[in-house]
Formats: structure tokens, sequence, C-alpha cells
């Protein structure tokens, strides 16, 4: 099952459940035609159970992977995927930096987005090809629907 669109996510409190605002953003995008797929709790995965599921969900047709910078932590994290306690201190660590890596170097097409709450604080980091900051349902669908269509010019490094 491949789709436009892969949203990654965790949710790091007390209380396990998931964050509407990836779940927002797939709605929207599904009532746009964009097929989309959330995969939760990825701190918890190891980085080749991730990479399987992801290689699941990509094809050629597929545009971006992003990456929720909502409630990320390293509180309940998973034992390989990250290893230190610096994932409270930074959005990006190596090991989130190694996965994201690794997908750019399997699909050199996809492009690696960001949004959320914390999405200030990776809008200079390079391994992002957009980051998207406020409510941006709008703004990821026309984002995912220039680049469906190969149009570069629509396709800025930062929205707002």
């Amino acid at each position: 099952m491949s789709v436009d669109l892969i949203l990654l996510t965790n949710t790091d409190t007390p209380v396990w459940q998931r964050s509407i605002g990836a779940y927002q953003v797939a709605s929207h995008c599904r009532q746009q035609g964009i097929s989309c797929q959330v995969i939760d709790f990825v701190p918890l995965f190891r980085i080749p159970e991730l990479l399987e599921i992801i290689d699941n969900c990509i094809d050629e047709h597929s545009v971006a992977i992003g990456v929720s910078t909502t409630f990320w932590s390293h509180q309940g994290a998973g034992e390989e995927f990250f290893s230190t306690k610096e994932w409270a201190d930074e959005i990006v660590t190596d090991d989130l930096r190694n996965l994201l890596v690794s997908i750019k170097e399997r699909y050199p097409h996809i492009k690696i987005i960001a949004g959320g709450a914390q999405s200030y604080r990776v809008e200079e980091d390079p391994v992002f090809d957009t980051v998207f900051h406020g409510y941006s349902e709008q703004a990821v669908a026309e984002y995912v629907h220039a680049l469906k269509k190969k149009a570069p010019k629509q396709i800025g490094r930062a929205h707002v």
C-alpha cells in the first residue's frame, strides 16, 4: 500500500494517546485526494522496523515524509532508537537524523518536512526540505499537490 504522504509522530506523555495534529493534517489531505499514513509512537520502534514499515508505504509516486515536532522527548524511548537524553533538548537527535538520512538515501525523490508545536526549533535544520508553522493543514495539502505535479516553483523552504 503506497501513499503520497507519511507522517511520523510520538506522543510522549504519561497517558498513551495520539496527537491530534497529525490526524488533522492527514484528514484534510485525504479530503483533498492525497493518500496519507500516520505512524505513531515512532521512538518505540527500532530503526530497521521503521524502515520496513516505511518501505511498505513508499513507491515512486510517494512525495513526502513529515515529522511532527510535538511531544518529542527522551522519556519512554526505545532502547536502540534514542540512546541518550539529548532528545529532550533537541528535536533532531543523531538517531532521528540517521533515520531521515536513510530514508533520503533510499528514496531521493522524497521530501522531508516538519511541523507541529516546536517546528520553530527545526526551521534551520538542513535535514528538512520544508518546515510548516501553525495550523498547516491547507499548506501541507498544497505542498503535496505541488510535489505531485512536480511544480517546484510553488514549493518554498518554510510555510507560515
